[in-house]
């Protein structure tokens, strides 16, 4: 069975759940939009929409399943505090990045420029994930902060493509994980530091883990 064939298929089980049909131009103008994923993918991001008790009281738009596809807009607070907190792939990928020593010492102006380069490398990172082809680095820090990296790239996303690959690494991996990073004086954050932390990420649906 083609892809086309397949998206046909998805949206018509789509529709019956809503007690409509697709068809004609309007399936055309669906599939102009989201043909370029794969069958499979369109198919989970179309059960998040439809499993979300207030979204998913109506059939999904091309919109609608793109944002389980592409996840929501981020921007550079979302991306700082992501990698301080370290609890989903993107956050450990973004503090390799940036560094551990500048997350501790620099100020918000120097973070925020990191942070840009951060959102500019997202989709090659996301296609990265995707594809299951993190670094044995990047693994391994995954691993120390107890990220699962077959989890999400970030809230809001569907769980990589190629999960199961992924975990295939994870086992062949030898050794100890190793330090990222020497060791440099830590800073301790303030209860209004950590505050803004926690309100950063608000909007993303990511759980705070900060000390």
């Amino acid at each position: 069975m083609d892809n086309q064939t397949q998206f046909k298929n998805t949206m018509a089980m789509i529709a019956s759940v809503y007690d409509k049909e697709i068809a004609g131009p309007k399936l055309q103008a669906y599939w102009m939009i989201l043909g370029k994923y794969p069958p499979k993918q369109i198919q989970e991001a179309a059960m998040k929409h439809m499993e979300d008790p207030k979204q998913g009281t109506w059939m999904p738009k091309p919109a609608d399943i793109l944002k389980y596809i592409n996840g929501v807009e981020l921007n550079t607070d979302n991306i700082i505090a992501m990698a301080r907190l370290k609890t989903c792939p993107l956050g450990i990928m973004a503090a390799i990045r940036i560094g551990k020593f500048d997350l501790d010492n620099q100020d918000s102006f120097y973070l925020k420029q990191r942070a840009e380069e951060v959102l500019q490398l997202l989709p090659e990172w996301k296609a990265k994930a995707n594809n299951g082809e993190y670094s044995e680095h990047e693994l391994r820090t995954m691993i120390k902060y107890d990220v699962n990296p077959t989890s999400p790239f970030h809230a809001g996303l569907l769980p990589p493509r190629e999960a199961y690959a992924i975990g295939m690494k994870v086992s062949a991996l030898p050794g100890p994980v190793q330090e990222e990073e020497p060791n440099h004086p830590v800073k301790v954050h303030t209860q209004e530091e950590k505050q803004a932390i926690i309100n950063s990420i608000a909007t993303i649906g990511l759980q705070p883990r900060i000390k």
